[in-house]
């Protein structure tokens, strides 16, 4: 019988104090590297994401937007949606009066599938 490999995490630090998030972390990772699992880890939390992976895949109303190595994908997104989230992130020390926001700015999910979820956008990164 073969045996399963992966460990998916659905959004284990949503809504956690951060000192607990830190402990779920401190505590999965080493299980992942001790017993050779991979872990497919969904969440909204970028810091997270920048912490514990080595790759990411953005998705956007269930469709694959872009994937690639973490630091590649956050240092130069290929697709406008990502862009647009990294834009949403405060940067401490930055003063703005408004924070930047998606609303408006991409399709709505409920027509996203009739061709227009890469209308005018790059095409997804792989690798």
């Amino acid at each position: 019988m073969a045996t399963c490999r992966m460990e998916p995490c659905q959004r284990t630090d949503h809504r956690l104090d951060a000192t607990i998030q830190a402990q779920i972390l401190d505590l999965l990772m080493p299980l992942k590297d001790e017993y050779g699992l991979s872990v497919l880890f969904i969440t909204h939390d970028f810091g997270v994401v920048a912490q514990i992976a080595d790759k990411v895949a953005v998705m956007y109303a269930g469709r694959l937007l872009e994937t690639g190595d973490v630091y590649d994908v956050f240092d130069h997104p290929a697709h406008p949606y990502m862009a647009g989230l990294l834009k949403t992130r405060p940067v401490i020390g930055r003063r703005v009066k408004r924070l930047y926001s998606l609303h408006d700015q991409f399709p709505d999910p409920a027509v996203f599938g009739r061709g227009t979820s890469r209308a005018g956008r790059a095409a997804p990164r792989t690798g």
